[in-house]
């Protein structure tokens, strides 16, 4: 693990030339210069040429190596596709006209399948270098880390930690080096995540007294988080790789440039065609311009009408509201299915600042007749926000507008003979577009399951980032847990006070208000955990036999069986009671699926509310008794 690789390349950078109206040539100074290419994997074939690019513009600007962040190949693979990947990696980047230098990132050392445990450090080690190693050049000492370990990163508290070994070998390597400056290279940014051991490396660097920059990869965004104690901490996007969901500037194609000094660096970043400054987006601006991404300044009213019968008309309301300090332009536009029109279709402006700068346009919508499958009616809103760099960062949020499927004939058969379930393969769901429930209110269904699970599915939830759900966990105590989302806090989880036989229909209850949410079994209360305030909503679809993730889509599937799913407003249940067979509906009910028979491909809404579902994949119908 401590191998130090010493450098091959000594070059001299010299600069001659005189400043307009100097009589006098400039000092001469010495310099050298390398350059760091972003995370490489992540993203399509083509990235692959991205990287080429990349290649041919180091190569004009002749630095004396190239270093890397991880993320070198697409990994999470078996040997032969990881071997493939190498090679083409090796290949592209054996072009350099210097030398270059690996790090290692998740992907280059994750496996799948059989090698999932073991990973493919070996590998790594094999063809591209040491997972952690460091190596001289002039004045400069360059160190590379590793931060996959664990082999794992979804719990950075636990998984993102520096292991002891590795910690000493970076105090010894640093205190044995006479190099003036230090560099660090590694693949995840730990200092953003919480809770993980870096302040212990950071005191390191510190304590060396060297350390000038610290550069990482992994998220896809370019982040300059700034000096602490003489360290300046970069994160790098991407060169080839998918970028984040934010666009240019903020995640881009890039190399950067650094040319060192014996008193110094200076850090350019390159995209194709510019060259921009490293501070093109601080790390403040980005945690903003991410938490934009959420929509909250966007505002629906109102939800669109169709009929299977004929054209319909109806009117939902957009509202813009500024979120920034200073006024923002703005673009507004409404998606629709062919044959639908709506009035106006595109809008645009100025934001002002304060509540007297909302913006709210009425849209008057003209539906064709219905024949399937799910119209979807979209609005697109787009904030041009400036960065202190002089840049301005569009963003980009896309919200569906609920459509009301009028004159169905959803009227419930209530008969035991007829009842049919719902039947979900694991890559199947339905889809209900409605509007939060309020702060009290009880999600309830049937529900067993069939074959292997994945280690958490969603029973019926709209629980990304926020909102509530009921689900499953097949770890070790293979427990339904019901969760919701509160603005303190994050979410409470209320589980099952012991394992559940997931082969029998059971009736799961989730009820929250009255200061507490509350987990049902059967109608036998399992467990209750108090309210921390008001909950934190989303306007995410809900899902039966799924949950929604960033986009909307359905993720964490289900495979089993699902009946009698009924969401109603308030608190239902405080105590135990006996599960009815069949929900009935009542003044207080939201949704109500009994999943007896579909009407023009839609499960119908017996709540009256006409919250139909749509189906997502290949949900069935199927005849089974209770």
């Amino acid at each position: 693990m401590s191998t130090t690789v010493r450098a091959r390349w000594l070059v001299l950078f010299l600069a001659v030339g005189a400043r307009a109206g100097d009589p006098a040539a400039p000092t001469d100074r010495d310099s050298f210069s390398f350059v760091v290419f972003g995370d490489r994997t992540g993203g399509r074939g083509s990235g692959v040429r991205v990287l080429e690019q990349a290649v041919r513009a180091t190569n004009e600007l002749d630095p004396e190596f190239t270093m890397t962040v991880g993320d070198l190949v697409q990994g999470y693979a078996d040997q032969t596709s990881w071997l493939r990947q190498a090679r083409e990696y090796k290949t592209v980047m054996n072009r350099l006209h210097r030398p270059w230098y690996p790090v290692a990132g998740n992907h280059d050392v994750y496996g799948r399948g059989k090698w999932r445990k073991a990973g493919h450090a070996g590998l790594y080690q094999k063809h591209f270098a040491p997972l952690w190693y460091s190596f001289d050049y002039k004045w400069a000492h360059f160190v590379v880390l590793y931060t996959d370990e664990k082999l794992a990163f979804r719990n950075p508290r636990k998984t993102q930690n520096m292991s002891p070994a590795q910690l000493e070998w970076l105090e010894q390597d640093l205190a044995q080096t006479r190099a003036k400056q230090v560099f660090v290279f590694l693949h995840h940014p730990r200092w953003t995540y919480q809770g993980t051991n870096w302040p212990k490396v950071h005191a390191v660097l510190k304590k060396s007294g060297r350390v000038k920059a610290v550069f990482g990869g992994h998220i896809h965004v370019y982040r300059d988080d700034g000096v602490r104690d003489g360290i300046h901490y970069y994160t790098l996007a991407v060169t080839g790789g998918t970028a984040a969901g934010l666009k240019a500037p903020a995640a881009l194609h890039h190399l950067n440039h650094i040319k060192v000094t014996r008193d110094g660096f200076r850090m350019s970043v390159l995209p194709v065609g510019a060259v921009l400054g490293s501070g093109l987006a601080h790390g403040s601006e980005v945690d903003r311009l991410n938490a934009l991404r959420s929509g909250h300044w966007l505002k629906v009213k109102g939800r669109t009408r169709c009929s299977p019968d004929a054209n319909a008309t109806s009117e939902f309301t957009v509202t813009l509201k500024n979120p920034h300090d200073a006024p923002l332009a703005y673009e507004m536009s409404i998606e629709t299915p062919r044959g639908w029109s709506v009035e106006p279709r595109l809008l645009g402006g100025r934001l002002k600042t304060g509540t007297d700068g909302d913006v709210s346009r009425v849209f008057r919508v003209r539906a064709a007749p219905f024949r399937g499958p799910r119209p979807v009616v979209r609005v697109r809103a787009v904030l041009w926000h400036p960065l202190r760099s002089g840049l301005v960062q569009p963003v980009v949020h896309r919200r569906d507008i609920a459509v009301r499927i009028t004159t169905l004939d959803g009227s419930p058969a209530l008969k035991r003979s007829n009842n049919k379930v719902l039947v979900l393969d694991g890559a199947s769901a339905l889809r209900v577009d409605l509007p939060p429930p309020g702060e009290a209110f009880t999600l309830e269904c049937w529900a067993r399951l069939a074959g292997p699970q994945p280690d958490q599915a969603a029973i019926v939830s709209k629980a990304e980032s926020s909102g509530f759900g009921l689900w499953w966990s097949s770890a070790a105590q293979k427990l339904p847990y019901a969760t919701v989302s509160f603005r303190r806090g994050g979410y409470v989880e209320s589980p099952a006070a012991k394992a559940w036989d997931g082969t029998k229909w059971t009736h799961l209850a989730l009820s929250c208000g009255d200061g507490r949410v509350r987990l049902f079994v059967n109608g036998r209360l399992h467990s209750y955990r108090p309210i921390p305030g008001d909950r934190r909503p989303n306007e995410q679809p809900l899902y039966i036999g799924a949950d929604p993730n960033r986009r909307g889509h359905a993720s964490y599937h289900f495979r089993g069986a699902i009946d009698e799913v009924r969401l109603s407003r308030g608190v239902r249940y405080k105590r135990a009671f006996g599960p009815p067979r069949m929900h009935r509906r009542d003044k207080d009910t939201l949704l109500l699926l009994h999943f007896d028979r579909t009407v023009h491909g839609i499960h119908p809404d017996h709540s009256g509310q006409d919250h139909h579902a749509w189906p997502v994949g290949r949900p069935r119908l199927a005849v089974e008794a209770r």
